[in-house]
């Protein structure tokens, strides 16, 4: 009984590997792209792993002995690198979208060796954010260059369900490392410099795998560039909100749910050191690991999902999930039981599920092929704008005001935005997202 138990268990393993890294469904032209992409996913991933929020957040916590400001410092790191996306538009459209993505690569390599040669004591605890700050810039940059290779070169249709395998990979690796990391530390607190080294060269690595990707007819939009055309000025980003009122509404509402969400976010890593006394290992299985999990058991179906329904549906089904870790996750502090935390970690896995796909694509059932750097430069204009307020907010209501109740009004407020998403879909004409016309290349 054993034997069969294991022998279904390795089959059901080795069929899962063969779907999320094998060609099965793929469109023939995007299986180059897809491999290479692949593999830079591959590479990069220790160094994701090191770079993710809740690793780097609980080890400043724990390792540095950083304040919640500070925390909130990296909380704010990836929404602001957005923002510096946003204005560097026109910029970054004048290059190789792969040569973009190898570089921002590069640039996260230097900062990260560079952490490896810090004492891990607390007045250098300001210098491990900085560094940690400009390796997330580089990688949250990168993301306009990924969505623009994922616009040439994945068709609508199948948009969601490519990438989301590759969430998937990427996932499974991360939350991998960021155990067997958070175990290395528990034994010896040195190997942090060993880790970040190693970090820094899987970043290098990847570089050389995006830097193989051919973007569809994008010698035709550099040329474009390099003429004038397409120029993008700050102005006619924000003035797509305006132009496009389903499109506002629906970064209102996502305004709203992203708010409420990184709200709380920098006061988790504390909560994990002084409430329930988390080692690195069980921080990281709370913080990395346990929604990590969560979210390779979704995003293989909601892959499909995104290619099928309404983005203000898809939306909604988030938001409302978000809503209910908040409150379980409440429940957590005040109860002081690790069980419970990580349940409400689970469920957050779920709802960042649903966040990764629609943060990545979900401006895409607005934009059309001519302006869809637009509509992602507006998308990452609001996300710097929160993510460089509201850390600090929740860090200053949670200290002098709230106290916990803070974390239950956040899922009220992520409730609210899921019902705003529901009543819009109900009234919404557009057609899902992987849908709305056949795919052709991105050309801005």
């Amino acid at each position: 009984m054993s034997r069969s138990l294991a022998n279904t268990v390795v089959s059901g393993v080795h069929q899962s590997v063969q779907w999320m890294t094998g060609f099965a469904g793929l469109p023939y032209l995007a299986r180059s792209t897809f491999r290479h992409e692949q593999s830079a996913l591959i590479a990069a991933s220790l160094g994701t792993a090191i770079g993710a929020g809740g690793f780097a957040e609980f080890f400043l916590t724990k390792g540095f002995s950083g304040s919640s400001w500070l925390v909130s410092l990296l909380v704010a790191a990836p929404p602001g690198a957005n923002m510096v996306a946003a204005l560097l538009t026109n910029t970054l459209r004048r290059w190789r979208q792969p040569a973009v993505a190898a570089g921002c690569l590069w640039t996260a390599a230097a900062a990260t060796a560079a952490v490896a040669l810090l004492p891990a004591r607390g007045e250098f605890a300001g210098l491990f954010v900085l560094l940690m700050v400009i390796s997330t810039t580089a990688m949250m940059t990168s993301v306009q260059a990924r969505t623009a290779i994922w616009q040439a070169n994945y068709p609508a249709g199948a948009r969601g369900g490519i990438v989301s395998r590759n969430f998937i990979l990427q996932t499974t690796l991360l939350a991998f490392f960021a155990q067997s990391l958070g175990a290395a530390l528990d034994l010896s607190h040195e190997s942090y410099r060993v880790i970040y080294l190693a970090g820094a060269a899987s970043f290098v690595v990847a570089g050389f795998y995006y830097r193989r990707i051919r973007v569809r007819r994008e010698s035709l939009r550099i040329r474009r560039s390099a003429t004038g055309g397409g120029r993008v000025s700050p102005w006619a980003i924000v003035a797509v909100l305006f132009r496009d009122r389903r499109f506002g509404w629906y970064m209102a509402l996502q305004m709203l749910v992203g708010s409420a969400t990184i709200l709380v976010s920098p006061l988790i890593p504390g909560l994990l050191e002084n409430v329930f006394g988390a080692s690195y290992s069980s921080g990281n299985m709370a913080l990395i690991v346990a929604p990590a999990a969560a979210q390779l058991l979704m995003i293989p179906a909601l892959g499909g999902l995104f290619d099928r329904i309404s983005i203000f549906r898809f939306r909604g089904f988030g938001s409302g999930i978000w809503a209910i870790s908040s409150f379980v996750l409440a429940g957590a502090v005040l109860l002081a039981s690790m069980p419970v935390l990580v349940v409400s970690m689970c469920i957050t896995g779920i709802g960042q599920s649903f966040g990764r796909l629609s943060w990545s694509m979900g401006h895409m059932a607005f934009a059309g092929d001519e302006d869809a750097h637009l509509y992602m430069g507006a998308h990452l204009l609001l996300t710097g704008v929160r993510g460089l307020t509201v850390p600090f907010l929740g860090v200053f209501l949670y200290n002098h005001a709230l106290g916990v109740h803070l974390i239950w009004i956040s899922g009220a407020a992520q409730f609210v935005a899921a019902v705003g998403y529901w009543l819009s879909a109900r009234c919404d004409s557009r057609p899902a997202v992987g849908k709305p016309t056949p795919s052709r290349a991105y050309t801005p």
